[in-house]
């Protein structure tokens, strides 16, 4: 996982779920969930479900700046006013 000191998880999805995540990076389920909740591990939870999913770069970028605060979509409307945002700046690019 780690080549040249530079952190990477070739091989896995571009979306993981938590139990991925824990054995990836070697955390428990809680720490997982505390990380996402501090904003410091970006996550989203797709309409309708109670999974969160956890993209791969996300994973990395807590690993290359663990101590750097990441923007957490749950904080500012939910996820699913954050995953409409997402799909509206697609649209018009």
């Amino acid at each position: 996982m780690i080549l040249d000191g530079d952190v990477t998880f070739a091989g896995t999805p571009d979306l993981l779920i938590i139990d991925e995540a824990i054995k990836l990076l070697r955390l428990s389920k809680s720490k997982i969930y505390e990380l996402i909740h501090a904003g410091k591990l970006r996550a989203v939870r797709p309409g309708g479900t109670r999974k969160w999913l956890i993209p791969r770069t996300a994973m990395v970028e807590l690993l290359r700046n663990p101590e750097s605060p990441e923007v957490n979509p749950t904080r500012y409307g939910g996820t699913n006013r954050w995953l409409s945002a997402i799909e509206s700046k697609r649209e018009t690019a």
